[in-house]
């Protein structure tokens, strides 16, 4: 009677596994086939990657195009539309850490590709030893190894306009994109990825800032997209300065390298500039290598910056803000309910002056609420 308080239970006959069949369970798991469709690199997020460079060309006097291989060529990346990577690495002895929107996707099996501005040492007088990382990654030589990690970021487009922002899931039919120099990325693959579905019946617009015509990044592209999708797509372009000659390549990856090395040594820094800069003067690309060689065209878009009209003339009007519930409704900010009624959404990236003096104010100004303003 005393151990009858403690009994849990009874075996049974026969419940005991033979020693045999539990060691046939996990080879005949391991014999499964593996699942269907592509691998994914980027699996944790707390993990660095480390890819092989496969492919590097210099574009212009700061741009730099980088391919990475990924683990297989049957592998993507792993990043969806909207977030971003960090790149990692440690340069003369100190963890340096960048976020970059990569120019692929996860349709491009195999590769991750990057387009680098490398912000040169001397070419600011801010900035005297310019920007580590970019340095670093252009005197990368094929076969070096990065270390990648991802995915981040707070927005995600999901297609067909639906997204997901800080967590919320939303729906846009109407995507305003405001990009300044190397900030067009994000909103490259946000655009590409609508474009690319003809059931997708978002409208899109893009107003994209830059010094000099040679500075427009994938421009070929983006005219492309605008020529085949004229009733999706409005592009317009503003330029500083418009007809200028582009700028001769004198820094090249082994000036970056050499930019390196002074940095790791400040007493020699000054020395080593002049000389790096001396040593690669006259090293020009050929220009149809260029990003977008300034050509004999005439320039018919805006010329100077980015202004409130040209923002109201180009950019789509805002519509209410809605938010996708359980229960397939969709409500508005000004809190009535509608069924599947279109919202629309603001994203831009670019130099945070620009960004924050005259493009939110002028999103604002058009009627944009701030949980309709998306910034990379």
């Amino acid at each position: 009677d005393l151990l009858e308080k403690f009994v849990i239970g009874k075996v049974k006959p026969g419940t005991k596994k033979p020693k045999a069949a539990a060691a046939a369970e996990p080879a005949a798991a391991a014999a499964k086939p593996l699942p269907r469709g592509p691998l994914v690199t980027l699996q944790d997020p707390r993990e660095r990657y480390a890819l092989p460079l496969a492919e590097k060309r210099q574009l212009n006097h700061d741009t730099f195009f980088m391919r990475f291989e990924l683990p297989s060529p049957k592998h993507q990346l792993g990043l969806p539309c909207g977030k971003h990577v960090f790149l990692c690495a440690d340069i003369n002895g100190e963890a340096i850490v960048r976020a970059y929107t990569p120019i692929s996707g996860d349709r491009d099996l195999g590769v991750l590709d990057l387009l680098i501005k490398v912000y040169w040492a001397g070419a600011h007088p801010k900035f005297p030893q310019g920007g580590k990382m970019s340095q670093y990654l252009a005197a990368m030589k094929e076969g070096d190894k990065l270390d990648v990690k991802g995915p981040y970021g707070k927005f995600t487009f999901e297609g067909l306009g639906q997204y997901n922002l800080n967590r919320s899931p939303g729906q846009a039919r109407y995507m305003s994109m405001v990009a300044g120099g190397s900030g067009v990325t994000p909103c490259y693959s946000v655009l590409r990825e609508v474009l690319r579905n003809p059931d997708d019946h978002a409208r899109c617009s893009l107003i994209y800032a830059n010094k000099h015509e040679e500075d427009i990044w994938l421009r070929e592209e983006l005219d492309t997209m605008a020529r085949n999708n004229p009733d999706r797509f409005h592009l317009w372009y503003v330029l500083e300065e418009p007809g200028t000659a582009p700028t001769p390549v004198t820094r090249t990856a082994e000036t970056a390298a050499a930019n390196l090395i002074a940095a790791a040594n400040p007493q020699q820094q000054q020395q080593q500039d002049l000389s790096s800069a001396a040593a690669a003067a006259g090293s020009v690309l050929n220009p149809q290598q260029l990003v977008n060689p300034t050509g004999s065209v005439p320039w018919t878009f805006s010329r100077g910056y980015i202004t409130h009209d040209m923002m109201a003339q180009h950019l789509l009007p805002p519509q209410p803000v809605h938010v996708v519930t359980k229960s397939n409704v969709t409500s508005s900010s000004t809190g009535q309910q509608q069924q599947g009624a279109p919202g629309s959404l603001a994203l831009m990236c670019g130099p945070p002056g620009m960004l924050e003096a005259v493009v939110v104010p002028g999103l604002a100004a058009m009627g944009y609420a701030a949980g309709q303003m998306v910034l990379f």
